[in-house]
């Protein structure tokens, strides 16, 4: 169970980490297809990604590092441990390789009985007389320390980031170096039972019945070579000019076959050739608990932790392919310089869209100059008529403003604290004053459509009229007309102006025109 938590945990983040360098990690290329055509692009230089190059890379380790295996008794201890090593990577892309090498990994695990009783059937004494040995183990402790040569080739991919992400996975061979067990404080009660006189016998020690204190000891622990599927994922470190780079990553290697030797001991303990009550004692590893019940299933690897890999090698370079055998500059420098070509272009699309604006808005003035002329040279060339100069008086007579409400979000109706304090103080003027009647006059500005403006426009007044008869202004004395977004006070340049053109104005007019021009 807790191998399966582990692969499944690393596993997965190896796994995701993996698939996101493969989808986000491509820096966009300028001459990529899709790309935003929002902002102006550079001139694309045609470059390939230069492949053959390689890394020679030193790497310590250390976490979870334990044998790992199943006890039909007793309980069994994780163990920590590491790993040493080095290895080379070769790329035949810029972002692909494959990689090998050689280190030393240390396991470690540790496992104790207590309370448990064993029998031995059907042994003979010096005598000839049948008994079973009934064995009590009051206390085992037992360390196994292994140390592997580790021999892995991966499959490995990274990203060209400024920090990168980068993740291999394949297989590793274990290969036995030195593997030992040690035990200490242990301490048994042994008798037998003797079927011919169905007795128990507790002594005499020289046969072996009996307490004892087994002394410690220390022997070899045959293992076998165990293939495990590894993975790791982590970031690239590159080190400013200087052909180094450090990797730090997660990583994961799990068995696949058991390290179990198939020569076993029958016994946990034996006697020695010289004495009955000199016991020698074996691993719980490869040794039975009964004739026919072994102390461990399989037995296999399992390590998982944080490892530091420096790597040494020249780094992948970008080829012109206008000039041909000439290298241009590292991808990460290619990077930053797209970088400021972008930033650069950026800044000139600024410039040119305020350049722009203001050549409309001073267009847009000078037209307005060149119709208010041509309105005031109706009559005689160079002179303003005599009808244009009446009809702006009757407009400034009939329509006098006296207040603006305006700062609307677009495309709403809706009254601000400011708004209704103005409209509050026309209400109570138009009290005391019956004899005005006024023009609520909406507005809008040019987003959107002029059918939508102009209804925006009539929304507004109308609301401001609601406004007004709800503070006591008789309904019969307010007309309501909508100019949609073809009066601006100010140029639809930004959302500050185009606020000042959402508006209603409040004007009065003369009972005798109600009819504005």
């Amino acid at each position: 169970m807790i191998k399966k938590i582990f692969c499944i945990f690393f596993g997965s983040l190896a796994a995701c980490l993996f698939c996101a360098a493969s989808v986000c990690g491509q820096v966009p290329d300028s001459t990529a297809a899709g790309k935003s055509d929002t902002l102006p692009q550079a001139a694309p230089t045609p470059q390939t990604s230069a492949g053959g190059w390689g890394e020679v890379t030193f790497h310590a380790g250390g976490g979870l590092s334990t044998l790992l295996y199943s006890l039909s008794q007793g309980s069994r201890s994780l163990g920590t441990g590491g790993d040493v090593g080095l290895g080379y990577h070769v790329f035949p892309s810029r972002h692909f390789g494959v990689g090998t090498g050689v280190g030393v990994a240390l396991f470690r695990a540790s496992a104790t009985l207590k309370n448990l009783h064993g029998v031995t059937p059907n042994l003979v004494s010096e005598d000839g007389e049948l008994y079973d040995m009934h064995t009590d183990y009051i206390n085992h402790a037992e360390k196994q320390r292994a140390t592997f040569i580790r021999i892995p080739v991966m499959l490995h991919y990274r990203t060209f980031w400024r920090r990168p992400l980068y993740a291999q996975a394949g297989l590793s061979v274990y290969l036995p170096l030195s593997t030992r067990y040690e035990v200490s404080n242990a301490a048994i009660t042994s008798k037998g039972y003797f079927h011919r006189y169905d007795n128990w016998a507790t002594f005499p020690s020289y046969l072996g019945f009996g307490d004892f204190a087994v002394p410690s000891a220390a022997d070899e622990l045959p293992l076998k070579p165990v293939f495990t599927a590894s993975a790791e994922a982590g970031i690239r470190w590159q080190l400013r000019n200087l052909p180094l780079a450090v990797y730090t990553n997660l990583y994961v290697d799990c068995g696949l076959n058991s390290a179990k030797n198939d020569a076993q001991r029958e016994k946990l303990l034996w006697s020695a050739e010289t004495s009955p009550s000199d016991f020698k004692v074996g691993s719980m590893v490869n040794t039975r608990f009964e004739p026919e019940k072994s102390f461990t299933g399989k037995v296999t690897l399992l390590s998982a932790g944080v490892r530091v890999r420096i790597a040494l090698g020249r780094q992948p370079r970008v080829i012109d392919s206008r000039q041909p055998g000439r290298q241009g500059v590292p991808p990460a420098d290619e990077l930053l310089a797209k970088d400021r070509l972008r930033l650069t272009a950026l800044r000139d699309s600024a410039i040119r869209a305020e350049l722009e604006s203001s050549l409309r808005e001073q267009t847009r003035r000078r037209m307005a100059i060149l119709r208010e002329a041509e309105r005031y040279a109706r009559g005689a060339p160079g002179t303003p008529s005599q009808k244009a100069k009446d009809s702006d008086a009757k407009r400034k007579k009939t329509a006098a403003l006296l207040s603006v409400v305006d700062g609307y979000d677009i495309n709403s109706t809706v009254l601000s604290p400011a708004a209704k304090a103005v409209l509050d103080a026309q209400a109570e003027n138009l009290k005391r004053h019956p004899e005005r009647q006024v023009l609520l006059e909406g507005h809008a500005c040019k987003v959107g459509s002029m059918a939508a403006n102009k209804a925006i426009g009539q929304r507004r007044a109308e609301v401001v009229k609601r406004y007004l008869v709800s503070k006591g202004v008789a309904a019969k004395r307010i007309s309501i007309a909508s100019q949609g977004s073809t009066r601006p006070v100010a140029p639809n340049t930004g959302e500050k102006n185009r606020k000042k053109n959402r508006r209603v104005e409040i004007k009065e007019i003369t009972a005798a025109h109600t009819k504005i021009p």
